[in-house]
């Protein structure tokens, strides 16, 4: 076959593999998925014409092919590893296929071997390609342990790169979300609510750019759901699954979220988890102690207690609000931890508290204050919006007129995809 036929061939399997789900609407396993891939990649593998002569040139190029076309295996394989590095030993030249060659080596978790071949392909010439799969794999040095410095330039340097791979090509999908990713792994780490935002705004970037990837559209909906965007972290996960109907994380994730809208909603329509008589007494026992650290300095007022019925969307500063925890939110999600207040009058909110460790919890009748309450409403899951007041960390806040000890705040436990390099 001539390399133009065999590249177009290429690019062909690529697309049946991109669209797998679609041409293959009936097939319901990942195992099929992977089988079909491997037997089209090896059928392909026997078009690659032979080394035109016998120069290393010749050779390095065949051996790229052929890894090349099986790197299109959707798990690793030792005969791809074995053509692309005598490929990258016959000619350390071959930028596309030291790209190839940690994206293989990727396939079976030898991430530091990854990182040295895509810094490799970048040496030889800085191409979108390279710099975004080295952004993505230095992101997995972050599941080791770090200094706060280190875990610090780890971040810079991943979103360096692909801003670098965006000034080369601004409409390059993969860097805007690898760039999305970047922001949130960096968010699951601090309390820095614009980290979120960026996030958010890359993988919208990335989807408006054409990229097609479960693993963005699960990535994306983590992001919004952390924002408090049920409506629309939902409609991404269903996309997820709609381009890889077989992608596990994406459809138990989408069942866990689902269930907590239910509860969530329930919690909000009902009169809560108490009796009335119960009710009237918790509201009663509402005293100045529940609150008295966030409103006073001495005997100088610092912040104002705001009525449930007064909190606008948005930061509400100079307030607090008090109430009492009326119904608690089961949530196999764990974060955020999820409740009902419900202030002296008798109204009602829905307080959503990040940043928490497994030892974290409310029960009926404690009282909650929170300073600056910020008020969010959660769009699209109910027939009216979902008032929710969003408290980025229970550092701020006091439970009993108490702060929250610092073994139940913690970094996030979120799960987040990690993508192939390609």
């Amino acid at each position: 076959m001539k390399i133009e036929d065999l590249a177009r061939e290429y690019e062909q399997l690529s697309q049946y593999k991109e669209y797998y789900f679609e041409h293959n609407p009936s097939s319901t396993t990942y195992e099929s998925y992977v089988l079909d891939i491997k037997k089209r990649a090896k059928d392909l593998l026997l078009e690659v014409p032979l080394p035109e002569d016998d120069s290393n040139a010749s050779k390095a190029k065949y051996h790229f092919l052929c890894g090349q076309i099986l790197n299109l295996c959707v798990q690793y394989d030792p005969v791809c590893e074995e053509h692309l590095t005598k490929a990258v030993k016959m000619n350390g030249m071959l930028n596309k296929a030291w790209i190839e060659l940690g994206e293989c080596v990727w396939k079976r978790a030898n991430f530091d071997r990854a990182i040295d071949c895509y810094k490799n392909s970048v040496e030889i010439e800085e191409t979108p390609d390279g710099l975004v799969a080295l952004s993505i794999a230095l992101r997995s040095k972050l599941n080791q342990p770090l200094s706060v410095q280190d875990r610090e330039a780890v971040h810079d340097q991943s979103i360096a790169w692909c801003k670098k791979a965006l000034e080369l090509n601004p409409t390059f999908g993969r860097a805007w979300y690898s760039m999305g990713t970047s922001w949130l792994t960096r968010y699951l780490r601090s309390s820095n609510s614009l980290y979120l935002t960026n996030s958010s705004k890359a993988y919208e970037n990335a989807v408006k750019n054409g990229l097609r990837s479960a693993d963005l559209h699960l990535n994306y909906s983590v992001s919004l759901r952390l924002q408090l965007r049920y409506a629309e972290a939902l409609k991404h996960l269903n996309q997820a699954i709609a381009i890889e109907p077989v992608f596990k994380e994406a459809t138990d994730s989408k069942v866990v979220f689902e269930s907590y809208l239910t509860k969530l909603q329930n919690s909000v329509n009902s009169k809560g988890q108490l009796s009335a008589k119960k009710m009237e007494k918790f509201i009663k026992s509402l005293n100045d102690a529940d609150h008295l650290p966030l409103t006073k300095k001495g005997n100088v007022t610092v912040r104002n207690i705001l009525p449930i019925a007064e909190l606008k969307t948005g930061s509400n500063e100079k307030s607090v609000v008090v109430g009492k925890v009326i119904a608690v939110v089961d949530n196999d999600l764990q974060i955020p931890s999820t409740m009902v207040i419900s202030d002296k009058d008798g109204n009602r909110i829905v307080v959503c508290v990040f940043k928490i460790s497994q030892k974290f919890g409310v029960i009926l009748g404690d009282s909650i204050a929170i300073p600056n309450p910020n008020v969010v409403e959660a769009q699209g899951i109910a027939a009216v919006p979902i008032r929710i007041v969003k408290v980025e960390t229970p550092a701020v806040l006091l439970r009993n007129g108490k702060p929250v000890p610092r073994d139940q705040m913690a970094n996030y436990d979120v799960s987040v995809s990690l993508p192939s390099t390609s």
